[in-house]
């Protein structure tokens, strides 16, 4: 990948002056949107329980998990203090957000500020980190199975991989890796988040009581299928935020540094038409949210063309896509990190080696 025409010009600190006039939230529109999806979040479980025809149910409970997928978009916002202006609010909508997504906040914060961020698609625990040929090839042969699986081109891999390795892993109770000045207050989350469920469990399986419904079909409508609906589209979408034939990883100490020097490369803008990337909070605009975490996600649009028209054919732009996804996931399976360039399971190169380009590249072609 080459330096563009359109990017030479663009050192970091020009792209955060450009983008610094769409980081500013205000606490109307992110209340608006918190309390639209929390509406829309709980008409949809009062179809599950009341609808009198069984497809009207099934139809509301997908659209529960929709909605969840949102609140967890809006709690990503509050936890980078971006959701709303107040800082105080914005902890509490955070909160409010995860907990139904059987998310832990003081976790999230840790992982995501700690990690995520400051050495995106580099040496650590995140979401879908390659594996390279040799690595995979000493895994014990359940885990190359589960590898395949969540790698594999269908929905359900999406929400195990999320589940089991990102939620379990880091996002629902203190692990022995949680530092210890972190642990109190993650488990006074969790308690939070074990107190809401229980109850939340609890009121659907006395359902009865109140409405046409088997406790059966109330839990499984009202919490399974929304939960796995949600699993399947947050991993879905992670995977597609940062995985892409032209979007490298990093190993090793040296190269987890460099992450913290790469200039847009870790993150996709995968377009949507206008109306769609409202309605998923323009979450699929993501190096534009990497390139200025202060942009709330109801600006993240604009300054993702912003964005692009800053760094030109450097940014990873193409449109969502059915076939576009099925692209990515066939191409990349396992990384080599010496050359940069993705592979698939019998270590063959399946896309050209990337160029990885620093912030020192831009300055001196400039």
């Amino acid at each position: 990948m080459s330096i563009s025409q359109q990017s030479r010009y663009a050192t970091k600190a020009e792209v955060l002056r450009a983008l610094a006039p769409f980081a500013k939230p205000g606490n109307a529109k992110g209340l608006v949107m918190y309390s639209i999806d929390f509406a829309l979040y709980w008409l949809a479980i009062a179809a599950v329980i009341f609808a009198p025809w069984l497809a009207l149910k099934i139809i509301a409970s997908v659209f529960a998990g929709l909605k969840l997928s949102s609140f967890v978009t809006m709690g990503h916002d509050a936890g980078h203090k971006s959701l709303v202006k107040s800082t105080r609010l914005n902890r509490w909508l955070g909160i409010m957000c995860f907990i139904p997504c059987m998310h832990n906040y003081r976790l999230w914060i840790w992982d995501h500020y700690q990690f995520h961020h400051l050495g995106t698609n580099g040496q650590h625990f995140d979401s879908y980190t390659p594996f390279s040929k040799a690595d995979f090839d000493m895994l014990p042969r359940y885990r190359q199975v589960f590898e395949r699986i969540i790698r594999s081109p269908t929905v359900v891999g999406f929400g195990i991989h999320y589940f089991f390795q990102r939620m379990l892993g880091v996002r629902i109770f203190p692990t022995a890796k949680v530092p210890k000045n972190q642990r109190g207050s993650a488990w006074r989350h969790f308690a939070l988040v074990v107190a809401y469920h229980v109850a939340f469990v609890a009121a659907l399986y006395n359902a009865p009581a109140v409405a046409q419904i088997g406790s059966a079909t109330a839990v499984v409508l009202g919490y399974i299928v929304p939960f796995f609906v949600f699993c399947c589209l947050t991993g879905g979408s992670l995977y597609l935020m940062h995985t892409h034939r032209r979007i490298p990883w990093f190993r090793g100490e040296s190269d987890t540094n460099r992450t913290g020097r790469i200039f847009k490369l870790t993150a996709t803008n995968l377009t949507l038409p206008g109306p769609l990337s409202h309605l998923v909070h323009n979450i699929f605009s993501h190096s534009a949210h990497h390139a200025h975490a202060g942009v709330p996600t109801y600006n993240l649009r604009l300054a993702q063309q912003r964005l692009d028209e800053l760094l030109g054919d450097d940014v990873v732009v193409e449109p969502l896509s059915l076939g576009g996804a099925l692209a990515t996931l066939k191409a990349c399976k396992l990384y080599d990190y010496e050359n940069n360039q993705w592979l698939d399971f019998d270590g063959r190169p399946t896309a050209p080696a990337i160029r990885v380009a620093l912030e020192e590249d831009y300055a001196a072609a400039a």
